[in-house]
């Protein structure tokens, strides 16, 4: 099942072994959980040479799902926990999240607010698929 929401997607990207602040950080902040991948740094300033071979620093990639009002307040305590304020310490960016599933725990809370249709429902309201098409 879809849901619209008024939820963000705040990712956050440190150096590896950083992830632990940013979840710290941003479950102080109300935060309720967050997925960590690995990634490879590209920037400029960040590649070193060994012996004729680009080395990339490992990145901790940290995502973070949070209800739109939170957003600031998250990404504040994580710039401020972090230290992000100097260069070269992270980055942490947020895009808005048009649709969602899978995630009934935030979808509960959230559509306590009956301002957040359920999409699916509207689709079977308004659209009728046809055998063919299907």
């Amino acid at each position: 099942m879809l849901f619209k929401q008024g939820m963000s997607l705040i990712i956050t990207m440190v150096d590896a072994g950083f992830s632990s602040q940013v979840i710290k950080a941003s479950k102080a902040a109300g935060a309720e959980g967050a997925t960590v991948l690995q990634g490879r740094g590209t920037s400029i300033h960040e590649n070193e040479h060994f012996m004729g071979v680009d080395i990339q620093p490992s990145k901790d990639i940290v995502l973070i799902m949070v209800k739109k009002s939170q957003r600031k307040i998250i990404m504040k305590e994580i710039v401020r926990a972090c230290n992000m304020a100097k260069q070269g310490k992270g980055m942490t960016l947020a895009v808005p999240i048009e649709e969602v599933a899978g995630v009934p725990h935030l979808l509960k809370k959230s559509n306590d607010d009956s301002s957040m249709p359920d999409i699916e429902s509207e689709n079977k309201s308004s659209t009728k698929v046809d055998k063919n098409d299907a």
